[in-house]
């Protein structure tokens, strides 16, 4: 499991209000189905966090060290389409030989189809998916492994009918009013160059990632916080986006070499483009965290932590998500860092 060892992919949620005391026991009342239940349409439950097939959701298999680890699982059987399509072929070759005939109706196709889909379904395996998850109770903050908009959705959704709470995903927008107090209508674009290129009024979190690639470069992207000083690096491969409206291309990737350096680069900001997406590294003293990121859903995909000490399993998952929580600190000091130079008379400059 990604919260445990190895990259992850990593989407942060903000439940409003308190997590109940009970939450294990709701989370419990909608547990995952059986799979010899599972049929053509998606079943979708929660699991314990230790493996797909952990269907007992109680302190011993899904709190370790105060946090609360689950799974979000979708289950469906599916009769894979190379084999559909060869079964339905072969009763529609035997149609056209008892008939006598060179062709086959629609609606016998489709009475074909129905007819191999009831008989074959329930002999095929389940397919089996999980949306790995890590709650903090202590300040309400939801780690959702997943880059999918789609399962951020599903999931949300499903937890509001479970805890009968809502949340919020910390996008751009939601990270700077919830963590930072600022409200990014109150703020215009920014405009890097004189061109007459038409792009978006409103600030966006494209406007803060390019920030931060201009101080990385000139600030070695130095933050401090917590008596720690951070630095960040903007690497490649680069992905410049501007709105619809523009003329020309819409987005721009640069790879291989030294992309920030680059022309393409450099053309990009004239034409009004704006960077989107970007590998980023957050380095403290020794320790490193890197993951592409992605501006516009403010999701971190591929992201490694610095190696931990080895311990015994609950103490690797606490020092791991100790580290995960360490990283988006970083983050928020770099949004709170963005908004007061925005706010200060340099900001032209």
């Amino acid at each position: 499991m990604p919260f445990e060892k190895g990259t992850l992919n990593l989407c942060v949620l903000k439940i409003s209000g308190k997590l109940p005391d009970n939450h294990l026991e709701l989370f419990q009342g909608k547990v995952a189905g059986k799979l010899d239940d599972v049929s053509d349409k998606p079943q979708v439950g929660w699991i314990g966090g230790r493996h797909l097939l952990e269907r007992k959701i109680d302190e011993s298999s899904s709190q370790i060290a105060g946090f609360t680890h689950l799974n979000l699982r979708i289950s469906q059987r599916k009769i894979p389409p190379a084999l559909l399509r060869a079964e339905c072929r072969k009763e529609e070759l035997d149609y056209m030989v008892a008939k006598n005939v060179n062709f086959v109706p629609a609606k016998v196709k489709w009475t074909i189809k129905k007819e191999i889909e009831e008989r074959r379904l329930m002999s095929m395996p389940p397919t089996i998916s999980g949306t790995p998850f890590v709650i903090s109770p202590k300040d309400g903050i939801i780690y959702l492994s997943t880059s999918s908009t789609a399962r951020i959705a599903i999931f949300q959704e499903i937890l509001e009918q479970t805890l009968k709470i809502s949340s919020v995903q910390l996008d751009f927008a939601n990270s700077s009013k919830i963590l930072v107090n600022e409200n990014i209508e109150k703020y215009k674009a920014v405009q890097f160059c004189n061109s007459p290129t038409k792009t978006s009024a409103e600030l966006s979190a494209r406007d803060f990632l390019t920030w931060l690639w201009y101080h990385s470069e000139i600030n070695q992207g130095e933050v401090k916080m917590r008596n720690h000083s951070y630095n960040c690096l903007i690497e490649g491969p680069l992905t410049f986006s501007s709105s619809e409206e523009c003329e020309g291309g819409v987005e721009t990737s640069i790879r291989k070499g030294m992309p920030s350096r680059s022309a393409e680069a450099k053309s990009a900001l004239f034409v009004g483009k704006k960077l989107k997406k970007a590998s980023i590294s957050i380095a403290r003293d020794k320790d490193v965290w890197k993951a592409a990121f992605n501006a516009d859903n403010f999701i971190f995909t591929s992201l490694s932590l610095p190696e931990g000490e080895k311990l015994d399993p609950a103490s690797a998952f606490e020092e791991r998500i100790r580290l995960l929580a360490e990283f988006h600190s970083v983050i928020v000091e770099y949004l709170k860092n963005f908004f007061a130079l925005m706010n200060s008379p340099n900001w032209k400059n």
